[in-house]
């Protein structure tokens, strides 16, 4: 993964993980976020590239992360969505779902929507986990 100069186009920094990383990263903070297929996300600082933590989420990360309010959602290839701390890289909650998650997650109003290869759309809290509400499509 590597950090160009925007206007030179010339290598500022890189980080190895220890797997292919696939998903966009998002920064936030001058931290940068990403997630690698190694089954980790990483949590960079975007002047030097020094890691500050990484979270294993147990799956391959295939999704894009959300970053609000100084917490990291991320949804897992194993049905799983995290809501990991952006400062520390701790287990703030997770949420467990039936089916794979393969798209990012969405945060508004507080609230963190997602959904799964099920077709379910989840809806929970963004401070608890807890379910707000769901939506299953009609058969």
């Amino acid at each position: 993964f590597y950090a160009l100069d925007i206007m030179t186009g010339e290598k500022v920094w890189s980080f190895e993980a220890k797997g292919r990383v696939y998903t966009p990263p998002v920064i936030a903070d001058g931290t940068v976020f990403v997630g690698s297929d190694d089954g980790n996300i990483h949590s960079l600082d975007a002047e030097t590239g020094r890691q500050k933590w990484r979270f294993r989420v147990g799956g391959l990360p295939h999704a894009t992360v959300a970053v609000s309010n100084s917490t990291v959602f991320v949804a897992s290839h194993t049905g799983f969505v995290y809501a990991i701390d952006a400062e520390t890289g701790r287990d703030k909650w997770r949420f467990q779902t039936k089916k794979d998650l393969a798209s990012s997650p969405a945060i508004a109003d507080g609230k963190v929507y997602f959904g799964g290869t099920d077709s379910i759309l989840n809806v929970v809290d963004a401070q608890t986990g807890q379910t707000e509400w769901v939506f299953r499509p009609v058969p």
